[in-house]
């Protein structure tokens, strides 16, 4: 039986260069390059309370990344937006069935399908199974984001895995 080391809060911290080079705040660029444009390295949260089929379009003009909750259906959510990505949420279950055993990944304009597995428990090995599969499958034909973990060694493990976006 393995020791529960119990983690909170408390026990993550962001650790800042010791030294850097910038004068001034008006020195930092926040966005990064993806595609055909600059986007903030910010994704929605995917829950109808925050982004839905009618408000995308503010979090996309404003060069923010969408994240579409699961049911969301609109012909054109996951196209690329000029250049910013726009995930579709799905079930483990539907991730395993449509993406792994069918074969189903939507293209967008880039040639990629950008999937969010939708699920509470990111720290499952089931769910490490599936994307390393999917990841062998299918390369980088597929953009993952998975989660949601709070263990900073379930961090490391999802992304050697092949998680490309982990929600903490």
């Amino acid at each position: 039986m393995s020791e529960y080391i119990k983690k909170d809060y408390n026990d993550l911290i962001i650790i800042p260069s010791s030294f850097t080079n910038i004068r001034s705040r008006k020195e930092i660029f926040p966005y990064y390059k993806h595609n055909s444009g600059f986007h903030l390295p910010l994704i929605t949260a995917p829950m109808d309370t925050v982004v839905d089929e009618y408000n995308d379009i503010l979090f996309l003009n404003n060069k923010i990344n969408v994240c579409y909750p699961r049911g969301i259906k609109i012909k054109n959510k996951i196209n690329l937006f000029n250049g910013t990505m726009q995930f579709e949420s799905i079930s483990l279950n539907d991730f395993e069935k449509l993406v792994i055993e069918k074969n189903l990944i939507a293209n967008n304009k880039d040639g990629k399908y950008y999937v969010c597995i939708d699920i509470a428990n990111g720290h499952m090995s089931f769910l490490h199974e599936l994307i390393k599969s999917a990841k062998n499958k299918f390369g980088d034909k597929i953009v993952i984001m998975a989660g949601n973990i709070a263990n900073p060694e379930t961090f490391k493990i999802l992304s050697n895995n092949g998680a490309d976006y982990i929600r903490i």
